[in-house]
């Protein structure tokens, strides 16, 4: 286990440098010595999307290699009682869906999404560590340039920065499971709640663009 590395989700801004898919929209923000008004929030906004949309599509294209490398199995095969699991300290669709009833709340909507993001690299960072392949590397800094793009939209709009979250959010008996079959299982769910949240934290966030560029 590498807990003694310093989280990959925290402090993004670090290697901001080093990030290869941000976009000309965050670039021409960044420049700027801005007020927090519309405009601002609206590139912010469609740069996080653009960021999210190219991370989802990558752990999308790895979904089906790791079921079969998990279960052996096609996904309309897996058990009903593991495909509908989830953890309860994982973010879900419904804490997400509240959300759209806050589209004029930025300050709300970003913060949020950000610790839900830090919550589920928690469980990422376990596959991480046993998965250590090109593709997963890359899904790696994917997560990371998504988490660096929102702190800086939080910084720049200054909105209040919520606390980093610690490993501890994930209970011990879970990241000291031992078995290789209940590893693996718990591997999946934590990569199949990563692409089935990732996908709703970009529904809201095009909800509350359209919401935000239809403020007059």
């Amino acid at each position: 286990m590498h807990t003694d590395l310093h989280p990959f989700w925290t402090d993004p801004y670090d290697d901001i440098a080093d990030i290869s898919l941000r976009t000309e929209d965050t670039v021409e923000v960044e420049k700027e010595n801005h007020d927090t008004t519309k405009a601002s929030y609206i590139k912010f906004i469609k740069s996080i999307i653009n960021q999210l949309i190219i991370t989802h599509q990558l752990a999308c294209k790895m979904e089906v290699n790791f079921q079969n490398a998990v279960f052996g199995l096609d996904t309309k095969s897996i058990p009903k009682n593991v495909k509908d699991f989830n953890y309860d300290w994982l973010p879900t669709e419904e804490s997400l869906l509240a959300l759209e009833t806050q589209e004029d709340k930025i300050e709300d909507i970003l913060p949020k999404i950000y610790t839900q993001l830090q919550t589920m690299s928690v469980g990422l960072e376990v596959i991480f560590e046993n998965e250590n392949h090109t593709q997963f590397n890359r899904l790696k800094t994917y997560i990371r340039s998504v988490l660096c793009e929102m702190y800086i939209a939080m910084k720049d709009c200054h909105l209040q920065l919520p606390p980093d979250v610690s490993r501890s959010v994930m209970p011990n008996e879970i990241r000291g499971m031992k078995g290789k079959a209940e590893i693996k299982i718990r591997n999946w769910i934590f990569f199949r709640n990563f692409i089935d949240i990732s996908k709703c934290i970009i529904d809201v966030l095009k909800i509350f663009l359209v919401h935000i560029t239809n403020i007059n």
